[in-house]
């Protein structure tokens, strides 16, 4: 725990050097970007790409064409770029991180040392859209300005994936493979990181409430995940049964998941749970693989990737009232992870 305690406190001091001076606006940018239409990956008769759609299944549209695959597509707050994993056959490079511009509809390589597994994104957004946290090569967190260009550290790194912004930009929650494990919290103003959960793990995915007070995370070996609440401020911890990939609504009132059916029919379905109480409640009962629920804009419903088997995947749309599901129609073309701009 040495190394890591010492790697903390370089990594966060390189992070209050950046904090005093990144004039990273408070609020996020609005530009060019779509409003109400889903990002997502794809694999297509003409190739790979980054690909918008509407919810209605209408306005597909093909972003950027990539040479490799595509994944774990990231809107910036203000929904003028979009963040997004490119595998690339044959290159010494794991994967690489873009993002895609709307204003000038291009796409630059913000990293070509990302790592990503099928249940974690590997990027996030600072609260103003200008910073990106990245888990890459060796087992370590960088930082990188997509406005200015460049990456924020040199030097020794930080040692965990899987980052998460707070919602007021003044610290970063990340999870650490250590032989212990846990939920780590960085103060990108005071430079006083913290261990905030430590338990036998492995941990993933943290993400914070919009309100900043608490953060879900997943707990638990592959096929036998589950949800944790944890408070920020006092650390406590309020299990939630099974589930991973959370995603927090928009209001903060509750979060949707993927977790095991409960009639043990299908291996994932989508549950929502209110997060001061209540039963968790199944929203996509299906005969198919449901997973990487993400919010709409007004809090009524998910976009979900609903895998049927290895060569079929459909981004399909639930919502809460009335209630309905209804799969889109994308011809030709393999859906990966989706992703609903934030307004």
């Amino acid at each position: 725990m040495k190394v890591l305690r010492t790697a903390l406190v370089l990594f966060a001091a390189a992070l209050l050097a950046f904090s005093c001076g990144s004039n990273d606006d408070a609020a996020p940018a609005t530009g060019s970007g779509p409003s109400n239409v889903i990002a997502f990956g794809a694999e297509g008769p003409d190739g790979d790409g980054l690909y918008i759609v509407k919810p209605d299944g209408s306005g597909l549209r093909l972003l950027n064409a990539e040479p490799g695959f595509v994944s774990y597509p990231v809107w910036s707050p203000g929904g003028d770029r979009i963040a997004y994993v490119v595998g690339m056959p044959g290159s010494v490079d794991p994967l690489r991180l873009r993002v895609y511009e709307f204003e000038t509809a291009t796409a630059i390589t913000i990293s070509t040392r990302v790592v990503a597994d099928q249940f974690h994104a590997p990027a996030t957004w600072s609260p103003a859209g200008r910073w990106l946290a990245v888990s890459v090569t060796m087992g370590q967190l960088t930082v990188h300005d997509v406005v200015g260009g460049g990456e924020l550290i040199s030097g020794p790194r930080l040692f965990g994936r899987s980052p998460s912004w707070s919602p007021d930009g003044e610290e970063l929650a990340f999870v650490n493979d250590g032989e212990e494990g846990g939920l780590l919290v960085t103060d990108v103003g005071a430079g006083s990181p913290a261990v905030l959960m430590d338990r036998p793990g492995p941990e993933d995915g943290p993400r914070w409430s919009p309100d900043g007070e608490l953060i879900v995370v997943t707990e638990g070996e592959e096929g036998a995940e589950a949800l944790l609440l944890v408070d920020r401020a006092t650390g406590a911890v309020t299990e939630l049964g099974r589930g991973l990939l959370p995603s927090w609504s928009p209001d903060g009132r509750r979060i949707v998941f993927s977790a095991p059916s409960d009639d043990g029919k299908t291996d994932l379905d989508i549950f929502l749970l209110a997060i001061e109480g209540g039963a968790r409640q199944p929203v996509s009962q299906s005969t198919t693989r449901d997973l990487w629920p993400t919010w709409s804009p007004d809090g009524n419903g998910v976009a979900l990737l609903s895998r049927v088997d290895r060569q079929t995947a459909l981004i399909c749309i639930v919502r809460f009232q009335p209630e309905e599901r209804d799969c889109l129609e994308l011809p030709g073309l393999l859906p990966t992870t989706p992703a609903w701009s934030p307004r």
